[in-house]
């Protein structure tokens, strides 16, 4: 079996709508399934996995893996919460605002389980202005800088969207300190959404009063895990994106007007149609609706479904070049083709 066949496996048995035919995993050797599991372990599929099938389905030493890493992964959603608690302890004492980002209102809000969206680390955004104080406070109360990370918090506001992550001493999650959405400064003529002040506006809080966690309301977190995906990461972290989307839709919180326009202003209408496509593959009742007026899911081609299916399990050793001639293919829709290029070939000497 080739691993782009066990890459649309795993798809399938990960997509709680996907029908599956039995004996395409009922065949399956334990060389197969080893395969199949490592891909899921690389892409932190396996809590998906797992309650998808019966665990008489797999061979004894991945039932016992993926129970193991379903205990873990409800371990570890335990202590985001508990992370969580004490970073909102922390900046509320000095007044600085923050939302926590993706997994950790996914996991919370969206998914019918925590333990299904598993948290490598906790992502929150702070003003701009107070990113450097932010960054600041956590190293004063032992957060320390993780050593393969190094850099100073005042470059790092110039040219990247976050701070040098920091391991958290309490919880040892690690803890990255966001000051922009999106990854590109030139993405919609330079527009950010947590510059414009009704996006703190709609935050929605969760939690006890008195303690309640901040997040990105629902239309705004689908609008950034979009932006991560497609354009920060040509769609190269994994396939979480679709079972997000797809449970965050599903809650029924998103404003369509309000997503399609701010979609529109970010330059991001191509990589939302690609990634709704690609959901509505595995979760077809997922509905999406088209934007009132310009391209609609009709104006993505099938092939480019197919090959981003693919490459969102790739290898992290085989994917460069394909997510490479993605990036290209979106930004040729968005009219950002040649601005692309040129920043490939040539990085400013602020990036280098």
């Amino acid at each position: 079996m080739s691993d782009s066949t066990h890459a649309l496996l795993l798809l399938d048995l990960i997509a709680v709508e996907r029908p599956i035919d039995v004996d395409r995993y009922a065949a399956l050797d334990d060389p197969a399934w080893d395969a199949l599991a490592r891909m899921a372990r690389q892409h932190r599929l396996e809590p998906l996995l797992g309650q998808r099938l019966d665990p008489d389905c797999f061979p004894g030493p991945v039932a016992a893996r993926l129970m193991e890493r379903r205990r873990a992964q409800a371990m570890a959603g335990l202590r985001a919460a508990a992370e969580l608690e004490r970073l909102r302890a922390l900046f509320s004492e000095v007044g600085i605002a923050f939302a926590a980002l993706k997994g950790a209102y996914l996991g919370r809000a969206a998914y019918p389980r925590p333990e299904l969206r598993p948290l490598r680390d906790i992502d929150i955004l702070v003003p701009r202005d107070r990113a450097v104080e932010a960054w600041r406070l956590l190293d004063a109360n032992g957060y320390g800088q993780i050593e393969q990370s190094q850099g100073s918090q005042e470059s790092a506001l110039d040219f990247l969207h976050q701070m040098p992550p920091a391991r958290s001493p309490a919880t040892g999650m690690a803890v990255e300190v966001h000051f922009r959405l999106f990854h590109d400064r030139e993405r919609g003529d330079g527009y950010e959404p947590s510059e414009d002040p009704l996006f703190w506006d709609r935050l929605v809080r969760l939690g006890e009063p008195g303690r309640e966690i901040a997040y990105p309301s629902p239309t705004d977190t689908l609008l950034h895990l979009i932006e991560h995906a497609a354009y920060g990461h040509g769609f190269d972290n994994g396939p979480l994106l679709l079972s997000d989307i797809a449970w965050l839709v599903r809650g029924g919180a998103i404003d369509w007007p309000l997503f399609w326009s701010l979609a529109d202003r970010a330059h991001c209408r191509h990589g939302a149609l690609l990634s709704f496509a690609l959901t509505r593959r595995y979760w077809p009742s997922v509905v999406v609706p088209d934007p009132e007026s310009g391209p609609g899911s009709s104006s993505v081609p099938q092939a480019l479904i197919d090959a981003t299916a693919l490459i969102m399990l790739q290898d992290a050793s085989q994917r460069k070049d394909l997510k490479l001639s993605l990036q290209t293919r979106l930004r040729r829709r968005s009219g950002e083709l040649s601005t692309f290029v040129l920043r490939r070939l040539f990085p400013s000497r602020l990036e280098m």
